[in-house]
């Protein structure tokens, strides 16, 4: 009876430790730092689509290189109305890298044509 306890309690220790290591791991990764603003300018390329055909970024060329601007999908059908290809764009936003390397900007602020 005994060694049936002692089973049992290592069972036990052993299923919350899981669920503790678990949950810290299920957490997202949050950036807690400031992140610094970055403005481009430059003209637009071309439009981008995410898996479900939805507009979320663009590709600004700077005249050096191009850089996909990111912004939310709900967003999509306001930026498309007040930006087409060739437009000239000054954009504000939070520089990151994509899992290949390449540059991409997060969308905070647009002015196109003079308009925010």
């Amino acid at each position: 009876m005994k060694i049936l306890n002692k089973s049992v309690s290592a069972l036990a220790a052993l299923t919350i430790f899981a669920s503790i290591v678990t949950s810290v791991h299920a957490q997202p990764h949050r950036h807690h730092h400031l992140q610094q603003m970055t403005t481009i300018q430059g003209k637009v390329a071309k439009f981008e689509v995410n898996h479900d055909y939805v507009y979320n970024g663009f590709y600004l060329n700077t005249g050096s290189e191009s850089v996909l601007v990111k912004f939310p999908p709900h967003m999509g059908s306001q930026i498309i109305g007040a930006v087409k290809t060739n437009s000239d764009v000054t954009v504000n936003g939070v520089l990151d890298y994509s899992p290949f390397g390449d540059r991409e900007l997060r969308m905070v602020s647009l002015t196109a044509n003079g308009k925010k």
